[in-house]
């Protein structure tokens, strides 16, 4: 019998819809790094999120660590940025009205590459998913 254990990427308690004055314009979770040691953020291979089932416009979201704000697309490239094991980072995603109040299913899908695995040109890379179920209460909600 294989041995499987749950991954769990979104950190509990830590999706939250974004207010820019009067209005809500999009939410923000924290990602937990589920590899046993940190990363350059160039070996992020994929990301991909749900919300509800439906695919999420990457163009829209936005991934902070470090204290510093990246497009996803940008990820590739950024090579001197470090993922250390401990830390938290943010997904932030624009989306007008946030999350209504209500139950949500929030998924997000990832690939890391494992950068000293290259032999002969092939590295290996270690995927990871999670679908989280939450109600968002009010106006800012919590999970």
């Amino acid at each position: 019998m294989a041995y499987e254990e749950k991954i769990k990427l979104i950190v509990d308690n830590s999706i939250r819809n974004i207010e820019a004055g009067q209005d809500v314009i999009g939410y923000t979770f924290k990602v937990r790094l589920y590899t046993y040691r940190g990363t350059w953020l160039s070996c992020i291979e994929r990301m991909a999120l749900t919300l509800d089932g439906a695919p999420v416009d990457m163009d829209q979201v936005v991934f902070r660590l470090n204290g510093k704000r990246f497009l996803v697309n940008q990820l590739k490239e950024l090579f001197t940025e470090y993922w250390y094991i401990l830390d938290k980072a943010e997904v932030i995603v624009l989306k007008d009205r946030g999350l209504t109040p209500g139950q949500h299913a929030l998924g997000l899908d990832m690939s890391i590459r494992i950068p000293y695995s290259g032999y002969f040109g092939s590295y290996h890379c270690q995927d990871a998913a999670e679908t989280k179920v939450f109600t968002m209460d009010g106006r800012c909600g919590n999970d």
